[in-house]
């Protein structure tokens, strides 16, 4: 997963800045994986989540779609499986923390 460690986008009216977010989620294993809901927060809030119906072994999709954050530093947590519904391996490789810029444009 990738995101720029600076996101510029476009100013609300609540001060807060909206732009857009994209990221892989990788099946690494031979079996096929059930369905999952990931969900992107800043502190405790959630601020996008995204349910998947599941995914057959070793395939690769795309998450995206659009955020609103604060100004400012942030650190923005993407917890994959974040309900747990799938049995794996390694539970420790769902979890990335970006530390990133947020600014709003004019």
């Amino acid at each position: 997963m990738t995101l720029d460690d600076t996101a510029g986008g476009e100013a609300m009216d609540d001060g807060r800045c909206r732009f857009p977010y994209r990221f892989e989620v990788i099946n690494q294993g031979s079996a096929a994986a059930g369905a999952f809901v990931t969900r992107l927060r800043v502190n405790d809030e959630v601020i996008a989540e995204e349910s998947s119906s599941g995914m057959i072994g070793d395939a690769r999709t795309v998450i995206s779609g659009e955020v609103t954050v604060a100004p400012g530093k942030q650190l923005i947590y993407v917890q994959i499986d974040d309900d747990r519904q799938v049995a794996e391996k390694d539970e420790k490789n769902n979890l990335r923390r970006i530390g990133m810029t947020v600014g709003c444009g004019a």
